[in-house]
């Protein structure tokens, strides 16, 4: 971004292995500490551009995008196509277990072991692909009685599931380096055994998940018996066309800038911070502690959490008329963008190492690379959308890159 404190190139050894103990050089230290000062120097550069004050700076990146969503839901009626489709109390709660973050393991086979000859992979722009090319939970979500996994699985093309999954004797299988049963989302084990928050095996678990982690689940352990309970399901469509037209129009911004001459550096890292940050939009929680600080006397740094009650807030939050994101399309959102990660990962020889967008492996598989990525077109074009083309050069959101 053109700072006065550029970044110290050249100071840090890169090649250099490390643990947490190793010491560092005077040149090292001076890489920091350029760092923390370009850092603050960036910030400074954005409260320019965006002609705020420092008391009125959004807190995060997402709160640059809110205001526009708003301004351009408003004149689109989404607060009344919200109030179709939003989840009731007891359906948020099941809908919070059901969400998660991105993916981020490593392969327990090979810790401590440098590995030659890795090359690695990543998703442009995964979540805002997701966001213009799939379906998410497009309506209400209803009660479904007397279902099987298979049948969920069997319809995840066209309906989203939320259940209760009730696992017995389950144990990952030999050849799955990368589990994705997560311990800290399941809400009782017995006898759990963890590979870094993921379960190897267990003799119970109960864990509520989608029709995508079901369906991931299913594929990568040996189960003794199963059961689906607490069903709910609702119809797939595309996200409103106001919002998916805006995720696009900012993306094509961040494309136009990154060849722009003169280059901005500014506002090619704001209209990137855009990109990144509109999926945010879609998994605030409606409802949270209030936290109250003390901020004079002896007491000063302490606080203290009134949780209130949580349910007349959330139906204070679905009534207001600046409401107009679901949850549920955040959760799907990350749900979709984990399988489409474990796609990648089924692409190379040895997949050993991932974080939310992308997966470093050996041996990678470029005839399906290639047929992914045309998939990517194929999906967006199906839902009006295309590449992104600037001065010869061409952009597809959500394709697969290599370092």
């Amino acid at each position: 971004m053109d700072v006065p404190d550029k970044k110290a190139v050249g100071l840090w050894d890169y090649d250099k292995y490390r643990d947490q103990d190793t010491p560092l050089s005077d040149d090292e230290w001076a890489y920091v500490e350029h760092d923390t000062l370009a850092g603050v120097e960036c910030l400074i550069a954005l409260k320019k551009v965006l002609r705020s004050k420092i008391f009125a700076m959004p807190y995060t990146a997402t709160g640059i995008n809110r205001k526009e969503c708003k301004l351009r839901g408003k004149k689109k009626f989404a607060h009344d196509f919200f109030l179709k489709q939003v989840l009731t109390w007891e359906q948020q709660i099941v809908c919070e277990l059901v969400y998660h973050g991105g993916y981020t393991h490593g392969n327990r086979h090979f810790i401590g072991v440098v590995n030659e000859n890795v090359i690695g992979g990543d998703f442009q722009s995964s979540y805002p692909f997701i966001m213009c090319a799939y379906k998410v939970p497009g309506e209400k979500f209803a009660k479904y009685h007397n279902c099987k996994a298979t049948e969920i699985i069997k319809q995840m093309d066209d309906y989203a599931f939320m259940t209760k999954l009730i696992l017995k004797n389950v144990k990952v299988k030999y050849d799955v380096d990368m589990p994705v049963l997560q311990y800290s989302k399941a809400i009782k084990t017995i006898n759990a055994i963890c590979d870094n928050g993921r379960i190897i095996m267990a003799a119970y678990v109960e864990i509520y998940v989608s029709e995508y982690t079901l369906d991931l689940i299913m594929k990568q352990y040996e189960i003794g018996a199963h059961a689906c309970m607490d069903v709910y399901c609702a119809t797939k469509k595309y996200l409103p066309r106001w919002f998916t037209d805006y995720v696009f129009e900012c993306y094509t911004d961040k494309c136009a800038l990154k060849y722009r001459d003169p280059y901005d550096a500014v506002l090619y890292a704001l209209s990137k911070s855009r990109v990144n940050s509109l999926y945010g939009l879609t998994v605030m929680h409606p409802v949270r502690d209030e936290i109250q600080e003390v901020y004079s006397g002896e007491d000063t740094g302490t606080y203290t959490v009134e949780a209130g009650d949580f349910e007349t807030k959330y139906n204070e939050y679905v009534n207001l008329m600046s409401s107009i994101f679901c949850y549920q399309w955040g959760a799907w959102i990350t749900e979709i963008a984990q399988y489409n990660l474990f796609k990648m990962g089924s692409m190379c020889d040895t997949w050993l190492y991932s974080d939310t967008d992308s997966v470093y492996g050996q041996g990678w598989h470029m005839d399906e690379v290639e047929a992914y990525n045309q998939d990517c077109l194929k999906r967006l074009k199906e839902n009006g959308y295309d590449a992104v083309r600037v001065d010869g050069h061409e952009f597809i959101l959500g394709t697969i890159t290599f370092d």
